[in-house]
């Protein structure tokens, strides 16, 4: 045989093919894809430049519509092969690999695996997966405008949103981002924060309507924190043994130095204080202390140091 292999893709397969031997024959096709028929086609298409090269009438093209299209999300091995002898044609067989952007086709495609079904239990997972995916695009686009893309994180969970137009109430917020951190935040009431106070460069804000919830936040998170700061002690209290199930790896900071009441934690691996007893405390139980009330340069070399960080010359965090 010869031919040649026009254009060949997932919904489409396109090109001439004759038997110099038989040029009266027109052949017949079969179209695989990973081994699998996906269609038929007479090779008797009208090819003017092929009678102009004085190939008889020229009437040897082929055209064939994949329906549906192959799928984009798996690789595609597509051959080409006579219908009597099974001999590829010229070009066949042909790899067309997986799609990894976001085209029309993949839409396409996942638009009819997720509608493909009847099942209340499928639906039901199905819309799961989507508010997944939902939930972490909007994280993603989020930690992108905060230029987080590309950072360390850290978790910070506060009773309340807190004035963030100085950092004098939550100091160590100042010291994570001199060390580099990206900053999410989350006050434990889950309410916003005025309208004439977002959230600075830096840091995200977690808070209904985008969350419901601390433990959504901490237990739905599709970012790794390295450092989770509990500011005071009844947030230690509450979430304490949500953050170490489920952001088990990081370095839990529990911050004493605001509102005082029965340290209820299990040990942390940093405290926060600027009080003489809390300093005993975490002694007793081999807890790094840090003076909360330290000077800004000397808070953010405690940290650093307590772990095992280099801090970020001032302006670059």
């Amino acid at each position: 045989m010869e031919g040649h292999l026009d254009e060949i893709g997932r919904s489409l397969v396109r090109g001439w093919v004759r038997d110099p031997a038989s040029p009266g024959e027109r052949i017949s096709l079969l179209v695989t894809a990973n081994g699998e028929l996906v269609g038929r086609v007479l090779a008797n298409r009208a090819r003017p430049h092929l009678q102009a090269e004085g190939k008889e009438d020229g009437r040897y093209g082929f055209e064939l519509h994949i329906v549906p299209p192959l799928s984009p999300l798996e690789a595609q091995v597509i051959g080409i092969r006579h219908e009597h002898d099974g001999a590829h044609m010229p070009g066949s067989p042909v790899v067309i690999a997986e799609t990894t952007v976001f085209t029309g086709a993949m839409q396409g495609q996942l638009a009819l695996i997720l509608a493909d079904t009847e099942d209340p239990a499928e639906l039901d997972e199905r819309l799961e997966f989507l508010a997944w995916q939902t939930d972490a695009l909007l994280r993603r686009r989020a930690a992108l405008r905060a230029g987080q893309s590309d950072r360390r994180l850290a978790l910070v969970i506060a009773e309340t949103w807190p004035p963030l137009d100085s950092d004098i109430d939550l100091p160590f917020i100042a010291a994570l981002k001199q060390l580099g951190f990206g900053v999410h935040l989350v006050p434990s009431d889950m309410r916003a924060p005025p309208p004439d106070l977002p959230p600075p460069p830096g840091i995200v804000g977690c808070y209904m309507p985008f969350f419901a919830s601390v433990e959504e936040v901490v237990s739905r998170s599709f970012c790794r924190f390295e450092v989770v700061v509990l500011h005071g002690i009844s947030v230690a209290a509450r979430y304490e043994n949500l953050v170490r199930q489920h952001q088990g790896w990081a370095r839990l900071v529990v911050d004493v130095s605001g509102p005082k009441g029965l340290p209820s934690f299990r040990q942390p691996d940093i405290m926060l204080t600027c009080e003489p007893a809390d300093v005993a405390f975490a002694e007793r139980y081999g807890v790094l202390a840090i003076d909360a009330n330290a000077p800004p340069d000397q808070l953010t070399e405690a940290l650093a140091k307590a772990l095992g960080l280099s801090p970020v010359p001032s302006g670059s965090g």
